[in-house]
């Protein structure tokens, strides 16, 4: 009979080849999976992911106090200035903000950022998903730029999640900022780079996205994802990132 394809994680190894001809439901394929993980495994996912919205919550209120401290003491103001007399093209001045915002909240963010790397001993064997490659990947070309680009401007910085961020609205800034370039300067208007933004399609390639604009504001379509695993020293790939743009039909249990 046909076998399950060899799989990295004995877990999705082990689960059954549905008949082609019964229909798929994936809360029956859900239910299924998660009674073959261990308890004790299955507590310290829920444990992570709990954890992860707590991280989230203050994630956001860290990056808030960054924010009014950066207006209140008008260090905005002064990196905006600096911009302006660094460059008088004013479709430079925005990128070399950027630059400035990304070299001080790196250093700012810092403390949480090495506070969740702490994650990764704790949780060995533990099994997550994440939408963009594993950031701990030697064979991605968009990543290696990242890193190049990061040591650049800030050499000896781990790359984190949060300087992932940054760097990736940055560049999706940068991306709408040139096809509003290509207009000529006249069409260089924050109104036309937030036209193009809110039309456009993002990604950088085989790290995140594709992102679908004005889509993506009501569903993730495509929608992609990676599945990694903790070794307790770093997140090792278990099923590389890749989007799909397939559904199932779902049925609500009675």
């Amino acid at each position: 009979g046909r076998q399950a394809a060899a799989h990295p994680d004995p877990i999705v190894a082990d689960r059954s080849v549905a008949s082609p001809a019964a229909p798929f439901d994936p809360v029956a394929a859900t239910e299924e999976y998660l009674a073959r993980v261990p308890p004790e495994k299955r507590a310290q996912s829920d444990a992570y992911f709990e954890g992860g919205y707590w991280l989230q919550l203050w994630g956001f209120l860290y990056a808030a106090g960054v924010a009014w401290l950066l207006l209140e003491t008008r260090l905005s103001a002064g990196m905006r200035d600096r911009a302006v007399r660094l460059s008088r093209f004013k479709a430079l001045q925005p990128a070399l903000y950027w630059v400035q915002y990304l070299l001080l909240t790196a250093c700012l963010t810092a403390p949480l950022a090495l506070y969740t790397d702490f994650f990764v001993k704790p949780f060995k064997d533990t099994i997550v998903t994440a939408s963009n490659a594993n950031l701990s990947a030697t064979d991605i070309p968009a990543l290696a730029r990242l890193k190049t680009d990061l040591a650049a401007v800030a050499p000896n910085t781990k790359l984190d999640g949060v300087i992932f961020s940054g760097y990736s609205s940055t560049d999706m800034f940068i991306q709408a900022l040139k096809k509003a370039a290509k207009r000529g300067k006249s069409g260089i208007t924050p109104q036309n780079i937030q036209k193009i933004a809110s039309k456009m399609t993002w990604q950088l390639k085989g790290l995140t996205g594709p992102t679908v604009y004005p889509t993506a504001t009501n569903r993730e379509e495509p929608y992609c994802t990676g599945l990694f695993k903790s070794d307790g020293t770093q997140w090792v790939t278990v099923a590389p990132y890749s989007c799909s743009s397939k559904t199932y039909p779902f049925k609500p249990a009675k």
